[in-house]
Parts: C-alpha cells; structure tokens; sequence
C-alpha cells in the first residue's frame, strides 16, 4: 500500500472520501508512465518532467492536487501519496486502493483535457477512408486537437485496465 502523509485516518491513509473530494493529482518528474496512465483512466493528471520534486509539490498544493511521488523525503508533506515501487503495474495496483473507480479513455493522455465526442461528417476528410467507414465514435482534445477512436491499441489498453481493477472496461 502506498504511503500517504497528513491525513487523520487508520494507518495513515488518505481516505476515499478526501481522495474524491480532491480528485486531482500531480505526479513528480519521476512517474510519467503513472502519469500518462492515469489520464488513460480518466484521473485529472497533471505532470511536469522539468521541475524538481519539491517544486512539483509546492505547485500541486498551490493548485489543490494531491501529489504522487517515489520521493521518500517528502513523507510526512500534506497532501503527499509516495509510491513504493519502481514498476508501472505495481504503481498502478497502488494507486487502485486509493482511487475511486476510473472513467477510462476520457481524457487526453498528452494534455490531460477531458476529451469531446465530434460529429463523425465532420471528419470525413481528415481521416483515411477505412477509419471513416468502420469506426462509428470520434472524440477529440479540445487542447491539443488529437483525434481518438477505439482501435485494435484500446484493446490492449481495456485488458491492462480490466486485469489490475477487475472491470470491463
């Protein structure tokens, strides 16, 4: 289980209850991975590769996220989930024990923007012929403007996410 500082509830965790009530995170420099999956899940997830941890955590408070890191230094910090493991399915099934159940690929997982459904006619010309014809849903980033569609990459997606949180989809 991973650790999490500050928070006055049975062997020092975070509730679900507070978890929701926040459900915004900033994941340190060092989980980009966790970061990228997150958003897949639907978690509003922002990252930074750039800062170092602390600044990472003086801005996800700033800001009103619960932060996630590997940083142990930081144990004890408000508002802080450590996570112990090097390996992202193991930091996914931490995660699971904190987190309300995810809304999976409805949010970027570039920019984090929650994702919009557009009209198939309206993208008739800027995807190829086969893509048109056989998928029937589009949505994309109102941030970054990248176009989405369940593809034989969501499969293996839906499967990851079906095997670690026990849910189909």
């Amino acid at each position: 289980m991973p650790l999490i500082s500050n928070q006055p509830l049975h062997m020092g965790s975070i509730s679900i209850k507070f978890i929701m009530k926040k459900e915004k995170f900033l994941c340190d420099s060092m989980l980009g991975k966790l970061a990228r999956w997150m958003r897949l899940l639907g978690y509003d997830t922002l990252y930074n590769r750039d800062r170092k941890s602390m600044e990472n955590y003086i801005m996800a408070i700033k800001k009103g996220r619960l932060f996630i890191t590997r940083n142990r230094k930081l144990t004890g910090k408000k508002d802080v989930i450590i996570i112990k493991t090097e390996r992202l399915r193991e930091q996914l099934k931490e995660i699971k024990e904190l987190l309300p159940p995810p809304s999976p690929l409805t949010r970027c997982p570039e920019c984090n923007l929650p994702l919009k459904e557009v009209e198939r006619e309206q993208l008739r010309y800027k995807l190829p012929p086969y893509i048109f014809m056989n998928i029937k849903r589009f949505h994309v980033c109102p941030g970054c403007g990248r176009l989405f569609w369940e593809g034989s990459h969501t499969e293996s997606i839906k499967s990851k996410i079906k095997e670690i949180f026990n849910i189909s989809e």
